[in-house]
């Protein structure tokens, strides 16, 4: 994901379908509320956790196993992992969250 860079004021990034492979480049959108990756090819999850105003992350029909690195989203209240292939989350986020959803497929 190059060309944000610079787009430090963003609040919505939609880029599903797009074969993302990695999530990266999100250093300066600290402003990011809603972040929208839905089908992409992204085995981690990866490079957010400073993303401490996002509120909204959809990383639904990707490759991701692990539920991990998400530990800095204080604002987090819709998470979808819909259609990815879960297998392990990370014990610090079930007593981060009351409640974590995910379908397993």
């Amino acid at each position: 994901m190059t060309g944000i860079e610079n787009l430090s004021f963003l609040r919505v990034l939609i880029l599903g379908k797009n074969r993302i492979q990695k999530i990266c480049s999100m250093e300066s959108l600290s402003k990011l509320s809603i972040l929208d990756l839905h089908d992409n090819q992204i085995s981690k999850i990866e490079n957010i956790s400073h993303l401490t105003e996002l509120r909204v992350l959809n990383l639904s029909g990707n490759r991701i196993s692990r539920v991990e690195n998400l530990q800095g989203l204080s604002s987090l209240t819709e998470l979808n992992l819909k259609d990815n292939c879960i297998s392990v989350v990370v014990r610090s986020l079930t007593s981060t969250w009351s409640f974590l959803f995910y379908q397993h497929s």
